[in-house]
């Protein structure tokens, strides 16, 4: 029997099809920001530095994963039923920070029929079968509901590009899935200006009542900050410190486990076996560096 969907992943997984080689410009979908006490949040600097210059990723991630291509069909999906519903605007149009060599793509725009303000819309899509990915995405009754990171960074840095054009950006999260409707989840940024310093403001629907929240681990002078840190080191030719680590020691995961930073499934296999069972950042854990070239570089230092 000729096996088709070999024949498709192999063709996936092959660096033709997963590389190109790129100019230099940073993508909000690649969002980079500091906090507050200077730790990173959003993507890792090393690995930004790593793809923009083009390296051979030591570990190809499953992209014949079909999750990793249901973004688009979503994506498509969803833009159709704005079409469909009279909230279409526009849609795939590019944000250009000029000055800090930022260049990306919004998703699309859609009209609010409260007030026929126009917003920007990033469409993301979630597995909501998982309970973990549900827990975050949804929130639970006493937990309140927030976006990924990645997610609320890249929404935000358009937000920051279009300040003087569009006052709101949204999240859309499908449900790949298509387990249950009330999987989908909205969430509205908007920008917060405290002391001159701009975080993003996140609305949603929490318990059936709005709920709202300012972010302030995020905000315009962390990702500047990190933009800026970022080029430098493109411009020295240097690679920039990892911003994640693969593998906690005991007592970070002891301290993480405490605050609930960390699932309670992962924390009792670690508890059972932590050897066999080592627990660090879920960057570390996707990104087609780790296991080798980041990895071999450390080994260097």
């Amino acid at each position: 029997m000729y096996d088709v969907f070999t024949k498709i992943r192999n063709n996936l997984e092959t660096n033709n099809r997963i590389f190109s080689k790129t100019l230099l410009n940073l993508n909000p979908s690649s969002q980079v920001c500091f906090n507050s006490s200077g730790e990173s949040l959003g993507t890792c600097l090393r690995q930004v530095w790593f793809t923009k210059n083009d390296f051979e990723k030591s570990n190809i991630m499953p992209v014949s994963n079909i999750s990793n291509f249901a973004g688009n069909w979503f994506e498509d999906w969803f833009i159709l039923q704005l079409k469909e519903t009279g909230l279409y605007y526009s849609s795939s149009f590019p944000a250009t920070d000029v000055q800090r060599l930022v260049k990306g793509i919004v998703d699309v725009a859609l009209r609010n029929p409260n007030d026929e303000s126009i917003e920007l819309g990033e469409v993301k899509t979630y597995d909501g079968s998982n309970y973990y990915n549900s827990q975050i995405i949804l929130g639970t009754k006493t937990v309140p509901p927030k976006p990924r990171d990645k997610h609320l960074l890249q929404a935000f840095r358009y937000s920051l590009i279009f300040k003087e054009q569009f006052k709101t950006n949204n999240l859309f999260y499908i449900d790949r899935a298509c387990s249950q409707w009330f999987k989908n989840k909205q969430f509205k940024i908007e920008l917060n200006e405290i002391n001159g310093i701009s975080y993003p403001k996140i609305s949603t629907i929490w318990n059936n009542e709005y709920y709202e929240y300012t972010d302030t681990r995020i905000s315009d002078k962390g990702i500047y900050a990190a933009e800026e840190s970022l080029l430098n080191y493109f411009v020295i030719n240097e690679v920039p410190p990892r911003s994640y680590v693969e593998e906690y020691d005991q007592e970070t995961i002891n301290k993480k486990i405490e605050l609930k930073e960390i699932p309670d499934y992962l924390a009792v296999k670690n508890k059972r076996d932590p050897v066999n069972n080592p627990i660090g950042d879920s960057n570390c854990k996707y990104c087609p560096y780790a296991k080798g070239l980041c990895k071999t570089y450390e080994d260097s230092l």
